[in-house]
């Protein structure tokens, strides 16, 4: 990782992290009040990792930023530290499908399968721990309804706010390409 990839991991983190504080409040709040709607607040949480694969494409830079964001963010939140835990699950969970690639492939339906993936795992853990099944059909549908409309909008938003990024030319250098798997070079055919 050179300086200027992790400065830019950084900014985004620092950016968004400070963004987030406020959704932290919200979280908590809808915890209380209204548990099938906590996907909205999860906007602020996911973004600053999706956004740093999106405009870098490069492997860990998801989880670094989803880091540092977290460590920006944990003095201000009502959490504390524990939010941290949070903030870096959700790194390990946007980076996985990625892994899995070997980190050569970043096309957008790539972004969009993660999306899904976070849904279904946060889905599946607030399922047990609101008890989804007893607290009603508006809890066990309505959650992870929410959850998966706020993955796919910041999915989205981080594929436009990267490209927005990359017009200006600020990741010049150190964006790397959409498809880094090798090239077989065409085989003469046997005669």
């Amino acid at each position: 990782m050179t300086t200027r990839l992790l400065l830019s991991c950084a900014a985004i983190a620092v950016v968004l992290g400070l963004a987030s504080i406020p959704n932290a409040y919200l979280f908590n709040l809808l915890a209380v009040t209204a548990p099938w709607a906590l996907g909205v607040a999860t906007i602020g949480y996911i973004l600053p990792g999706v956004l740093a694969q999106a405009a870098l494409r490069r492997g860990g830079v998801g989880l670094l930023t989803q880091l540092l964001a977290g460590l920006v963010a944990t003095p201000f939140v009502p959490t504390g530290v524990a939010a941290l835990i949070a903030w870096v699950l959700l790194g390990i969970l946007i980076e996985l499908p990625f892994l899995i690639g070997l980190y050569r492939y970043w096309k957008p339906w790539l972004f969009w399968v993660s999306a899904v993936w976070v849904t279904a795992f946060y889905a599946f853990y607030w399922g047990l721990y609101y008890d989804s099944p007893a607290s009603g059909p508006l809890v066990l549908f309505g959650q992870p309804a929410v959850l998966l409309a706020a993955m796919l909008l910041t999915t989205a938003l981080a594929l436009l706010l990267a490209r927005l990024i990359a017009r200006t030319g600020a990741l010049r250098g150190i964006q790397a390409p959409v498809d880094r798997r090798k090239r077989r070079a065409a085989e003469p055919s046997a005669a």
